[in-house]
C-alpha cells in the first residue's frame, strides 16, 4: 500500500543507488535526459543532461505531493502533481516503486495499492 509518510525515504534510498550506480532516467513524454548530481538528507540535486541544468527535488516537497497523489485517488496528470519542473515529477516517479506513468503518458498513478 502506497504510504505518504514514506515516500521521502524510499526516495532518497532509491536515489543513493542510483547515484553509484550512475542511472540516467528519461521524462516520459520528451525524452529528456536525468542523472543525480548529490543525495542530501533533505534534497535531491538532479542533473538535466541535454541543458546542462541543475534541478532541486525537495524533502518537503515529496511529502507535500506523495500526500496529493494519495487524496486524488491515485492518479494526477502530469504537470499538476509538482508545480515546478518535469524532473523533479520524473525523478519522484523514477525513485518510487510504487509510482508510474499511465499508458499514455500523461498520468502518475500508483500502480499498487493493495
Amino acid at each position: 500500500m502506497f504510504k505518504p509518510e514514506e515516500a521521502w525515504e524510499i526516495i532518497k534510498r532509491n536515489a543513493e543507488k542510483a547515484k553509484i550506480a550512475k542511472a540516467v532516467w528519461h521524462s516520459p513524454k520528451r525524452g529528456a535526459k536525468y542523472t543525480l548530481v548529490d543525495v542530501l538528507d533533505d534534497r535531491i540535486i538532479i542533473w538535466r543532461k541535454d541543458r546542462g541544468t541543475e534541478e532541486i527535488l525537495t524533502k518537503t516537497t515529496v511529502e507535500q505531493k506523495a500526500l496529493e497523489l494519495f487524496n486524488t485517488a491515485g492518479e494526477v496528470k502530469i504537470g499538476e502533481l509538482m508545480a515546478a519542473t518535469v524532473a523533479e515529477e520524473t525523478a519522484f516517479v523514477f525513485f518510487h516503486h510504487q509510482l508510474g506513468w499511465s499508458e499514455d503518458r500523461e498520468f502518475i498513478e500508483i500502480i499498487k495499492l493493495g
